[in-house]
């Protein structure tokens, strides 16, 4: 794992993964990673983590996992959908059905399906509530609603050029 962007965005993950291990059960990591040149925080992961939990509402930008058990598939996209952080989310089935009836539920700018690595500078890229900036593409973007929902058709990692999109119109 690399290095953060910044000393600022270090000490914002650093502030949330300290919030989790009061909120949460820490699984691993947690800490930062002194000693190399960079701003490095060690890969974290939280289990059981309440939908209320700071490290769970806030985006962390970087290597921390939240696992939050969930009943079903209502329940999932519920807990999906409960944040005011949509710019990308991911699904993970084996059930190709399933993960698109998810996708299509839950309210974010980007749904990656058994993947988070997909990308294209001609992919969409649309803000979903308070995360990102703004609609890109054109004018016609303010007036659509467009989400990516993205998987990958191989079993080995594609890259970063392989995917489908999805746009409706509001």
């Amino acid at each position: 794992v690399g290095p953060l962007a910044s000393r600022r965005g270090l000490e914002k993950v650093a502030a949330l993964v300290e919030s989790g291990k009061e909120q949460a059960r820490l699984v691993h990591g947690g800490g930062r990673v002194d000693g190399l040149a960079g701003y490095f925080f060690e890969p974290t992961i939280f289990a059981d983590v309440p939908p209320d939990a700071d490290v769970f509402q806030e985006e962390v930008f970087g290597p921390v996992l939240c696992v939050t058990p969930f009943t079903d598939e209502d329940h999932a996209v519920a807990l999906a959908n409960d944040s005011q952080h949509a710019l990308a989310s991911n699904v993970w089935t084996a059930d190709l059905r399933r993960a698109f009836r998810v996708a299509d539920r839950i309210e974010a700018g980007t749904v990656w399906i058994g993947t988070s690595r997909l990308g294209d500078p001609h992919m969409p890229l649309r803000a979903a509530q308070k995360s990102g900036g703004s609609h890109f593409r054109g004018l016609v973007d303010v007036f659509t609603k467009e989400k990516l929902v993205a998987m990958s058709m191989r079993d080995e990692d594609p890259g970063p050029h392989w995917a489908l999109g999805v746009g409706t119109v509001e």
